[in-house]
């Protein structure tokens, strides 16, 4: 019986589909593109932390106790830095140095190269370190949404991509970032991983630390050359 019913029907419907007549065809379809949103990144004075001129005294006051090695600046160069998204998107700020060789094995894998200077006799010295923190950062997470202080901060190492894994940073102000790692932030306090942001904004600060031996060897003036690279990356 039920394959009979089957059967009827499918017939009725041949029935009405031979007894159509076209007037006509149109053809249909759907178009469209999905595009990943594009961020910008803002940097006060070109991204270059100008520390000007710097007597050489006054370099050498920076000396501290318990690192002979190197002179220590205290009070860093602050960079503004504006991340900006036309909605909500999960991003890291990648940070790549591009003088790596110039940083002295004393000096620790958190720090960036300034370059190379070359003395009287002819050899090439190192001219130190300098490393990167930020403060007073704010963060919004909606286009309409106020900024607020960032809930975390996070870093991955090297260049993120989503398949990422973040850990969350000892606290979200004066962090070091590193060479070769990726920085996020979530606007939540109690988030386990990055969150979707439209705004980042506040201040990079660069600090200076030349190698007491090439600030002593100098006869003429060191110039610094430091050179990063920073490029956001979604996640």
């Amino acid at each position: 019986m039920f394959n009979k019913l089957v059967l009827a029907s499918f017939c009725a419907l041949g029935a009405t589909a031979a007894g159509a007549q076209s007037l006509g065809t149109a053809s249909l379809g759907v178009i469209g593109t999905i595009r990943p949103s594009t961020c910008s990144v803002s940097l006060g004075n070109g991204g270059v932390a100008d520390l000007g001129i710097i007597g050489s005294s006054t370099v050498k006051s920076w000396a501290i106790a318990n690192n002979p090695t190197r002179y220590y600046q205290n009070e860093g160069k602050a960079v503004p830095i504006t991340i900006t998204c036309p909605s909500a998107t999960k991003f890291a700020m990648s940070f790549i140095d591009n003088r790596a060789g110039n940083v002295d094995s004393s000096v620790n894998f958190h720090h960036f190269g300034l370059g190379t200077y070359t003395v009287a006799g002819g050899e090439v010295m190192n001219i130190g370190p300098y490393w990167i923190d930020y403060q007073n950062l704010k963060v919004r997470s909606t286009v309409t949404g106020a900024l607020n202080s960032p809930g975390r901060s996070f870093v991955t190492t090297g260049v993120a991509n989503p398949s990422s894994t973040f850990r969350p940073t000892a606290g979200t102000e004066g962090v070091a970032i590193y060479p070769a790692d990726s920085l996020a932030f979530s606007a939540n306090g109690s988030a386990t991983a990055p969150e979707a942001l439209v705004e980042v904004s506040g201040n990079l600060i660069f600090n200076v630390q030349p190698l007491k031996a090439t600030v002593d060897a100098a006869t003429t003036d060191i110039v610094f050359n430091g050179s990063a690279t920073l490029t956001l990356v979604g996640i």
